[in-house]
């Protein structure tokens, strides 16, 4: 006779982290609470730990400031235990679609965390209040595992991918070169057979200038333009419109920062 066994639940020993962790602040003294909120951050791993706490708190829509030498620099949403929003001061606005799921969004905030931690700045999180007709948690949201997750995985990552992933969508074609890998290339052939021209002796159209991050932009017919971005021996050639042009600028100033890429025309 067959004996039939019961399954068993299996313990999710993170929610139990997370519960264990909500009932110590709940038992917290005011001194303790008013020196959490004080407390700042200066690398990924400690905001990280900054955000982690508040996406887990968070169930109505709230807006929080990341603020840096006295000023805003980033205005975040948290809502359903979801980071919803992540928007860095002074960027250009796009009509970039949402990101379509909740990996794509973790990837997207997580590299607007990380061009804030390398601009070197003290952080500290200010909550602002409830967050009005914010999203409530929906694809352009990702939890604070998912942003852990993301941020890990761009801390061992060279900044010109950083740089190839944010543009892609936006490139008519692009190739990138250097010392890791072979030369990697999308886009129609005859604009690939151009890149790989260029691409096929690195150091000639990338290290004009020596080895420092550098940006070169050059004019092609049609309105539109080449961007030749070195950095080291890694070298990215991409092809964009002319009205894409500003915003792919804007991406490679956060990156490398304004004082840390030159741009040569």
């Amino acid at each position: 006779m067959r004996r039939m066994m019961h399954a068993r639940p299996t313990p999710d020993r993170d929610a139990a982290r997370r519960l264990r962790e909500k009932l110590m602040r709940l038992s917290a003294n005011a001194a303790e609470l008013l020196e959490e909120r004080d407390e700042t951050a200066s690398d990924s791993a400690s905001l990280l730990r900054l955000l982690t706490r508040e996406i887990d708190d968070a169930v109505l829509p709230r807006s929080f400031a990341l603020m840096a030498q006295g000023q805003e620099q980033a205005r975040l949403t948290m809502s359903n235990r979801r980071l919803a929003a992540f928007d860095l001061a002074g960027a250009v606005p796009t009509d970039a679609a949402q990101p379509p799921d909740s990996e794509t969004a973790a990837q997207v905030h997580a590299e607007r965390l990380k061009r804030l931690v390398d601009k070197g700045w003290v952080l500290s999180l200010r909550a602002i209040g409830p967050a009005l007709g914010a999203d409530r948690g929906g694809a352009a949201s990702c939890s604070a595992r998912q942003l852990a997750a993301a941020v890990i995985a761009l801390d061992t990552e060279i900044r010109l991918e950083g740089v190839l992933r944010a543009l892609r969508a936006r490139a008519l074609a692009w190739a990138m070169c250097g010392d890791r890998d072979d030369m990697r290339s999308e886009g129609p052939g005859e604009l690939i057979d151009v890149l790989s021209a260029l691409a096929g002796d690195c150091a000639l159209p990338c290290q004009v200038g020596g080895k420092a991050p550098r940006c070169t932009i050059l004019s092609l017919p049609g309105a539109r333009h080449l961007l030749i971005a070195a950095d080291g021996a890694d070298c990215l050639l991409l092809v964009v419109n002319e009205s894409d042009l500003a915003p792919a600028m804007q991406v490679w100033r956060e990156i490398y920062g304004s004082g840390n890429g030159g741009v040569a025309t």
